[in-house]
């Protein structure tokens, strides 16, 4: 079902739970495709500036979650840090985007998805590296690439690495 992102990325809920469920505690209504609504947040010494940015997950990849920098500071409590399994590599993409180090992207682990922009987005891929098209062209890794609305990137063959990390801004 769908997922929504919350602005500082503390929960995930689904955005329609089932009748008479409670949010966040109903399962999702089954979709064709997942709509990924990912917030971009100013860092936490300041007030947050959210803006929506939307993907429509056409085809989800083998494993592709979403990630940050984890939770420190908390493990006396029982929560573990989690977050990024390569910490560089998601600074990296969130770097060539403008984001914040610390904003969450998703982790592609092994086999990548097919994703629709639904509105204009800047995304890069950093990490492992495949062979990525936008509209049936190839487009570089480690780089910068702006989508229009309705575009549709897609991760192909997997050239070396298990994980990369797509940022959106």
């Amino acid at each position: 079902g769908e997922v929504g992102l919350h602005a500082l990325l503390e929960g995930v809920e689904p955005l329609e739970p089932e009748p008479g469920g409670e949010p966040g505690h109903g399962a999702a209504r089954p979709r064709r495709s997942r709509a990924l609504r990912a917030h971009v947040a100013r860092p936490l010494d300041g007030p947050a500036s959210v803006t929506a940015r939307a993907l429509t997950v056409l085809r989800p990849g083998l494993l592709t979650t979403v990630q940050d920098l984890g939770r420190w500071g908390h493990q006396a409590a029982g929560v573990p840090v989690a977050g990024a399994m390569d910490t560089y590599s998601l600074r990296l993409a969130n770097g060539l985007v403008g984001n914040p180090e610390s904003a969450a992207a998703l982790e592609i682990t092994l086999l990548g998805p097919t994703l629709r922009a639904e509105a204009p987005l800047v995304v890069a891929v950093a990490g492992a590296v495949f062979d990525l098209q936008v509209d049936d062209r190839p487009v570089p890794h480690g780089a910068p690439v702006a989508l229009a609305a309705g575009s549709v990137l897609r991760f192909l063959e997997r050239r070396a690495g298990a994980r990369a990390y797509l940022a959106v801004a």
